[in-house]
C-alpha cells in the first residue's frame, strides 16, 4: 500500500504539472476576455433595499468592472422589527423570483439587485438533554440533516421532543423557532463504515494522526524522517461467508528496528462515562505483536481539567502526558491477529478504563471525559526496507462496563454468617482475643457501634466488624456519594489523643470502595479527618495508617470515630478487625526523612530555629540570616548514597519566604562533603516542589549526619531527601510485583519477596538449590519497554574506561562472599546470549554479614578495560548464602 500511496503522489504531481502547461499555453495568442478598444468598461450595480415602512441601513452603489463578480451586499433592518425580518437574498427582479449567484454570476452592464426579506427564526439542538448549538432558519427553508454536533459518537436520529419519540421531518419547511433534539450512542464510536441511509458523525481517518514513536531510530542510530500515516480505504471483507464492500481507515505504522511503539493518536474530549471499556476492532495486515492504549482522563472538557493520582490539574488535554502508563501491560494478540489477510473477518482488543487505578483512584471514577486516546502497536520490522506494518480500522467503540461482582456469594455468605452468629460464639471469640489495644477490636468492642446512615448495615462477625452497603455509588471529586456509620469508645476505656497521635485500621475490602474518609472527635467535639485510599478487592486483610501528630483537634481524649466510604461499584462490604491509636510513627523512603517530630536531631541555632510541621508533615526551618546553617546529629541509622545516581530535595517554600537555595553537605567517613546546591523554585512557593541533583563519583558512601546551609531569609519546610537510581539502573525499593511476574527473564519464581519496611526486595534461596543465581537482562532485547514502569535502561551499556556495577544490599547470612558475571554484546541492541563474546566473571567479592534492617553496603565492581567498546547486556548476581535483601542494583559509566 506505500508503493500505491508513492504511485498516486507521482500521478498527482503529473496532472498539476499538465494543468500548469495547459494554462501556460493559453496565455499566448488570442485576446482571451479583453474588451475592445472604446467599449464601456465599467457598470454601476445599485441595490433596492425593497421593503417598505421598515428603518434600514443604507447600501451605496457600486461600480464595477465589467466581466467581473459583484462583492457580497449586507442589509439590515435598523428600527423596530417585530417579525425579526432578515436578509434572504438579491435577486435581478423586484418579485424576488431570480437570485443572483455572488459566486459565479458577472457583471454586463448596469444593473439593479433587490433584497428579499423574510422572516427568521432560531433552532435550538439539545444533544442528551444538553442546549449545545443555536443556528439560525428562515421560514419555508428546510433544514439538512447534520451529524456533526455528535462527533466521536454515533448519530441515532434527530428528534421534536426530549424523549425521542417523535421523529423530525427533514422535508418539512421552516414555520417558527424549533427545539431539537439529537440522539447519540451512550458509548463512543468514531469510524469510517455506516449502513445503507446511515449518516456519518465523521470519519475516523479524519481524527486519527499516525506517528511512529519514540524509537524511530535505524540501526546505525540516525532518526527516521518519515512518519506513518492514515488514509481512509475500501477492503473487502468476509461477512456470514459472504465478500463485501467496506469503508475503514488505513493506517501503515512505518518502519521501527527496534521492539517499539508506532502509534495513532486522536485528541477528541469525549465522554466516558457510558464507555469504561474501548474497544478497537481492527485488521493487523503487519507484524504488531502486542498493543496498548494511553489516555488523559479530564473532568472538566472545556476547561481542560484532568484528574491525576487524585488531584486536579489544569492542562491542555491534547498535552501527550498521558493519564497512568497505559491500560494494562498490553494485550497480546492471538496468533489469527498478526499477518491477517485482507478479507478476513474483523477482530478486536478490549482496553477497561474501569480497572485503571492511579494511588487508589479509579480512572473513570474520578473522571468523565476522554481528552486523549493513543492506540500503540509494539513491533519489529525486520529490515529498513519494511514498511509494511499495517492495521486496518473499522472502528473505535466505547461499552459500558457491567461490574460483575464474583465473590458476591462470599459477601452473602459473611452477612449471613454474622446474623446467625451465637451470642456465646461471639463472646468466646472476644475472651480469645489477646489484649485490646488503645483502641477498638471486634467483636470485643461491638457495642461501639452508635449509630447507622440509610443504606447501611453494620453486623457484628467473628473476624471483625462487618459493614455493607448494597445499592451502586459513584465516586466523583465533584460531588461524592458515600455511606457511613459512627463509633463510640466504649466505657472504662480513655484514649489520649495528644500522646496517640497515629490511627491504624485494619480492614479487608470486599467490594470496589476506593476510599474511606475518617473523622475523629475529641471530647469537645473537636474532629480530625482523614481520607485514605484503599485496594479494592482484597484477597487478605491491610492495615492503613495516617499520622495526625499536631493536627488541631488531636488533644484531649478520643470520645467518637466516623467513618464513611464511597465506592465505584455494588455489593460492597468492608471487614473491619480493629482500630488502633499509636504514638507518632514516621512514614520511611530511600534516604533521609525529615518527617518526624523530633527532626533526626537538628538542633535550633542562633540564626535558624527548627520545628516539626505536623499539617505538612517535614522539618521547618525558620532562617533569620543568609548563609546561617544546621547540623544534625550523627545517627545510628545509616543511609548510602552510593549505588543511587541522584538526590531529590522535597520542600515546601513559603508565599513569603526569600530562601533561594539550600545547600547540602553529607557528612561521609567521618568528614562532611564539598555540598549539593538545590535551587528552590520561587514560582512554587505555596506548593509542594522537589529539586534533583546527581550524586558526585568522589563523593559516595554511608551518611552518618546532614548539614543544610541556607541562601536568603525566611521559611522552608524539607520532607525529605530520596534516594534514586540512574538510567542504567533498576531499583528494587518500589513495589512491583506484577511486573516481576510478568518478566520471565528473572527467572526468580517464589524467590522473590519486596519488603515495605526495608524498602527492598528479599532475594531467598529455593529448597533444592545450592547457589541463588539472578539474571538481569539490561537491554531492550529481552527487555520489552511496555513490559516494564520501572526505571531502566532501553539500550546494551557501552563499557568507558571507568565503568563500574554497583548493587545496593542488605545480607543477614554468614556468608561474605558474592559472584558476580557480566555478558556482552557486540551492539547496543544486541542480544547477550547469542553474540558469543566472553564473559567477565568476578568471583568471591567480599560483602558485609550479619547485617541489621537499618544497615545498607555497596558493593562495587570495575569492569576490566579489555572489554571497552563492547556492551553489557546481562549481569547475574550469584551467592550461596540463604537470603539477600536488594535495594539498587545500577551500571555507571564515566561518573
Amino acid at each position: 500500500m506505500r508503493n500505491k500511496k508513492i504511485l498516486t503522489m507521482l500521478l498527482s504531481a503529473a496532472m498539476v504539472f499538465g494543468v500548469t502547461a495547459a494554462v501556460a499555453s493559453c496565455s499566448f495568442g488570442g485576446t482571451g476576455n479583453s474588451v475592445a478598444a472604446g467599449a464601456k468598461t465599467t457598470a454601476t450595480v445599485k441595490f433596492d433595499l425593497n421593503l417598505e415602512g421598515y428603518e434600514t441601513n443604507i447600501v451605496k452603489d457600486k461600480q464595477i468592472t465589467i466581466g467581473k463578480r459583484v462583492p457580497v451586499a449586507k442589509a439590515y433592518i435598523t428600527g423596530d422589527n417585530p417579525s425579526n425580518l432578515q436578509l434572504y437574498g438579491w435577486y435581478t427582479d423586484a418579485a424576488c423570483t431570480n437570485a443572483w449567484d455572488f459566486k459565479n454570476a458577472h457583471v454586463e452592464g448596469d444593473m439593479t439587485l433587490y433584497a428579499k426579506w423574510v422572516e427568521q427564526y432560531t433552532v435550538n439542538y439539545y444533544v442528551n438533554g444538553v442546549l449545545t448549538q443555536s443556528d439560525f432558519a428562515f421560514k419555508g427553508d428546510m433544514l439538512e440533516e447534520d451529524a456533526s454536533l455528535v462527533a466521536g459518537f454515533k448519530y441515532l436520529g434527530t428528534y421534536s421532543d426530549a424523549d425521542h419519540e417523535n421523529a423530525f421531518d427533514y422535508q418539512m419547511p421552516i414555520s417558527g423557532d424549533l427545539d431539537l433534539y439529537i440522539q447519540r450512542s451512550e458509548g463512543i464510536y468514531l469510524s469510517d463504515y455506516t449502513e445503507d441511509g446511515e449518516i456519518s458523525s465523521g470519519s475516523l481517518s479524519d481524527y486519527l494522526v499516525a506517528y511512529l514513536g519514540t524509537n524511530s531510530l535505524d540501526d546505525k542510530g540516525n532518526i527516521i524522517e518519515e512518519e506513518g500515516w492514515v488514509e481512509p480505504y475500501t477492503v473487502l471483507t468476509t461477512v456470514d461467508g459472504e465478500i463485501v464492500e467496506e469503508d475503514c481507515t488505513y493506517v501503515n505504522f512505518g518502519y521501527s528496528p527496534n521492539y517499539g511503539d508506532g502509534f495513532v493518536e486522536l485528541c477528541l474530549a469525549l465522554d466516558i462515562t457510558q464507555s469504561q471499556i474501548i474497544r478497537v476492532w481492527f485488521k493487523n495486515l503487519g507484524q504488531a505483536e502486542t498493543v496498548n492504549m494511553y489516555f488523559t482522563a479530564l473532568l472538566d472538557a472545556e476547561k481542560n481539567i484532568y484528574s491525576e493520582t487524585g488531584a486536579v490539574y489544569t492542562q491542555d488535554y491534547c498535552y501527550p502526558n498521558y493519564t497512568g502508563s497505559g491500560v494494562g501491560e498490553g494485550i497480546v494478540l492471538s496468533e489469527d491477529q498478526i499477518g491477517m489477510d485482507e478479507t478476513a473477518e474483523w477482530t478486536y482488543v478490549d482496553f477497561n478504563l474501569h480497572e485503571v487505578h492511579t494511588n487508589g483512584y479509579s480512572i473513570w471514577g474520578t473522571s468523565a471525559y476522554l481528552g486523549m486516546l493513543r492506540f500503540q502497536v509494539n513491533y519489529k520490522s525486520k529490515n529498513e526496507d519494511d514498511w509494511s506494518n499495517e492495521f486496518l480500522i473499522k472502528a473505535i467503540e466505547g461499552i459500558p462496563y457491567e461490574i460483575v461482582v464474583d465473590d458476591s456469594s462470599a459477601v452473602k455468605q459473611l452477612v449471613s454468617t454474622a446474623i446467625n452468629t451465637t451470642p456465646d460464639a461471639l463472646n468466646n471469640a472476644s475472651n480469645e482475643q489477646a489484649g485490646n489495644p488503645q483502641g477498638l477490636v471486634f467483636p470485643k468492642d461491638f457495642s461501639a457501634v452508635q449509630n447507622v446512615e440509610d443504606g447501611v448495615q453494620v453486623y457484628n462477625s467473628l473476624d471483625g466488624l462487618l459493614f455493607t452497603a448494597e445499592n451502586e455509588i459513584v465516586s466523583r471529586e465533584n460531588g461524592v456519594s458515600y455511606y457511613g456509620f459512627t463509633l463510640k469508645v466504649p466505657e472504662g476505656k480513655s484514649i489520649d489523643l495528644e500522646e496517640l497521635t497515629t490511627f491504624n485500621i485494619t480492614l479487608r475490602n470486599y467490594g470496589y470502595a476506593e476510599n474511606i474518609t475518617v473523622r475523629i472527635y475529641n471530647n469537645i467535639d473537636v474532629p480530625v479527618n482523614i481520607d485514605m485510599k484503599i485496594a479494592k478487592r482484597m484477597n487478605e486483610s491491610k492495615t492503613y495508617t495516617a499520622n495526625l501528630y499536631g493536627k488541631f483537634g488531636m488533644e484531649g481524649t478520643l470520645s467518637k470515630i466516623e467513618i464513611r466510604y464511597s465506592s465505584v461499584g455494588v455489593d460492597n462490604a468492608l471487614l473491619i478487625e480493629g482500630i488502633e491509636m499509636t504514638s507518632f510513627v514516621p512514614y520511611d523512603i530511600v534516604g533521609i526523612n525529615f518527617n518526624d517530630k523530633y527532626c533526626y536531631g537538628i538542633e535550633s541555632t542562633d540564626k535558624v530555629t527548627v520545628s516539626f510541621d505536623a499539617n505538612r508533615e517535614g522539618t521547618l526551618f525558620n532562617v533569620s540570616k543568609s548563609g546561617a546553617s544546621v547540623t544534625s546529629a550523627d545517627k545510628t541509622y545509616k543511609a548510602t548514597n552510593d549505588g543511587y545516581g541522584y538526590a531529590t530535595l522535597q520542600y515546601y517554600l513559603y508565599k513569603d519566604s526569600n530562601i533561594s537555595a539550600i545547600t547540602v553537605q553529607y557528612k561521609i567517613n567521618g568528614k562532611f562533603t564539598s555540598g549539593y546546591t538545590y535551587a528552590l523554585d520561587t514560582e512554587k512557593k505555596g506548593s509542594n516542589a522537589s529539586v534533583k541533583l546527581p550524586f558526585k563519583s568522589d563523593e559516595r558512601g554511608i551518611v552518618q549526619a546532614v548539614r543544610f546551609i541556607f541562601e536568603g531569609t525566611g521559611k522552608v519546610l524539607v520532607k525529605s531527601i530520596d534516594y534514586s537510581v540512574n538510567e542504567t539502573s533498576l531499583p528494587f525499593y518500589l513495589s512491583y510485583e506484577d511486573i516481576y511476574t510478568s518478566w520471565s527473564e528473572w527467572k526468580l519464581g517464589n524467590m522473590y519477596e519486596y519488603d515495605s519496611a526495608l524498602k527492598a526486595s528479599i532475594l531467598t534461596k529455593g529448597p533444592t538449590n545450592s547457589e541463588m543465581e539472578m539474571p538481569l537482562y539490561i537491554g531492550i532485547t529481552a527487555l520489552r519497554q511496555d513490559n516494564m514502569s520501572v526505571p531502566h535502561t532501553t539500550r546494551n551499556v557501552l563499557v568507558t574506561e571507568t565503568t563500574k556495577i554497583k548493587i545496593v544490599y542488605q545480607n543477614r547470612t554468614e556468608t561474605d562472599t558474592m559472584g558476580f558475571v557480566a555478558s556482552f554484546s557486540k551492539t547496543d541492541i544486541g542480544n547477550p546470549d547469542s553474540d558469543g563474546i566472553a564473559s567477565f566473571e568476578s568471583k568471591d567479592n567480599k560483602i558485609d554479614c550479619l547485617m541489621r534492617d537499618y544497615e545498607w553496603s555497596t558493593l562495587t565492581i570495575e569492569v576490566p578495560t579489555t572489554y571497552v567498546g563492547k556492551y553489557i547486556g546481562k549481569i547475574s548476581i550469584k551467592y550461596a548464602g540463604k537470603e539477600i535483601v536488594i535495594r539498587a542494583i545500577s551500571i555507571e559509566t564515566g561518573v
